[in-house]
């Protein structure tokens, strides 16, 4: 598969293995961007780095170069991914690896896309003509990097000074990088509309069949950013319900909600079975806290339920308030449960409504957004190399 002619080519420095992750069931905004950025004319190569300090080797494909402690994939016809062996010595020169590898790849004058603010030390390293920062939280606010805030502050701090444009994920996060050398575009997530269309057929999985109705259900990792006093309220004033989490629990959340006998925690499930279980809920749930961590997200979720003509009801997250009139909206635990009673009482007729609301949410057209914001600034000129 071929781009066209004048297509770019990409380099991606990301905060995951993506292929690993692929593999493992688990989709995020990198990962659908790299998926139909395959599909788009407009690109020519892209090649995926993940974190050195994130080892993990792809199972079952066969590099197509490989050095001691590297190896890389051809994981798709127009993207080829790195992974680094176990064992990488500190201080490795990573950047000059990713410049060395493009050359070998036949890149020209690569667009230099950082996922991370770790990332900065790539920046007039690796021969791009453009850099590309795509801010998918606030990480000064996440909880994984709270060991690292000074050098998030400072990677910051560099693509406000270096980076010529940056997409972000919120509109809050646009406030981050006031002042900015680059230009600034919010590019919100999207939805696979042909992947979750082609699950509407599938059969709602067995373990969900079986619980007793309705069926109130979450997917994603039960982690900080869910409020448990919330659905701890929901399960107590719903006791006829059944409340499913599909996803994997992090830290103590597991036996905070297994005080509550009609909270089920399913586990993780791949992402191709994820559809399923979203259509044997009754009504779909976004029960995160509202603070400044969840401000900055735009949960892929709501776009996926959307998509399936599903109910929601959620808290009033960024990214779920500009759904107003699409989904139920609450500020606190009570409101959270009147939207659920309302959501079950609802008419047939808003299904369509939502599933077409969805559609002008695609990742196909987020892409296309993308797409011509880089082709913008390639021909006003941005050298770098």
């Amino acid at each position: 598969m071929a781009g066209q002619a004048g297509a770019l080519d990409i380099i991606i420095v990301g905060y995951h293995p993506w292929q690993v992750f692929v593999d493992q069931g688990f989709r995020t905004r990198v990962g659908h961007l790299i998926e139909t950025m395959n599909h788009t004319p407009q690109v020519g190569k892209l090649l995926y780095v993940p974190p050195v300090d994130w080892p993990e080797l792809v199972k079952g494909c066969q590099p197509v170069l490989s050095g001691r402690w590297w190896e890389v994939y051809r994981s798709l016809p127009k993207v080829w991914t790195l992974a680094f062996r176990p064992g990488v010595p500190a201080g490795y020169e990573t950047p000059a690896l990713v410049a060395e590898l493009s050359r070998k790849l036949g890149f020209l004058n690569p667009v230099l896309w950082l996922n991370t603010p770790l990332a900065t030390p790539y920046i007039g390293r690796v021969g791009e003509s453009l850099v590309v920062f795509d801010a998918v939280d606030n990480w000064l606010d996440h909880v994984h990097y709270r060991g690292v805030k000074k050098q998030v502050a400072d990677g910051y701090q560099a693509i406000r000074k270096q980076a010529d444009i940056i997409f972000t994920v919120s509109q809050g996060l646009i406030k981050v990088f006031a002042g900015s050398r680059g230009t600034v575009h919010w590019i919100p997530n999207g939805v696979d509309m042909d992947f979750v269309q082609r699950a509407m057929t599938q059969p709602v999985p067995p373990d969900l069949r079986g619980l007793r109705r309705p069926v109130l259900g979450y997917v994603g990792t039960i982690q900080e950013r869910i409020d448990t006093r919330l659905l701890g309220y929901l399960a107590t004033q719903m006791p006829t319900a059944t409340i499913a989490l599909i996803g994997p629990a992090l830290g103590s959340i597991r036996k905070v909600l297994a005080r509550y006998a009609n909270i089920r925690l399913l586990g993780l499930r791949h992402y191709r079975e994820v559809p399923g279980y979203m259509r044997g809920f009754n009504v779909c749930l976004i029960p995160h806290v509202v603070n400044s961590a969840t401000e900055s997200m735009d949960p892929i979720k709501v776009y996926e339920y959307l998509a399936l003509g599903k109910p929601v009801v959620t808290t009033r997250v960024a990214g779920a308030r500009r759904m107003q009139g699409l989904v139920y909206l609450a500020s606190n635990p009570k409101e959270f449960y009147l939207g659920v009673v309302q959501a079950l009482q609802e008419p047939s007729d808003r299904v369509t409504r939502r599933i077409l609301a969805a559609r002008s949410h695609s990742w196909r057209q987020r892409v296309g957004q993308i797409m011509a914001c880089l082709e913008a600034a390639k021909r006003k000129g941005h050298p770098k190399g």
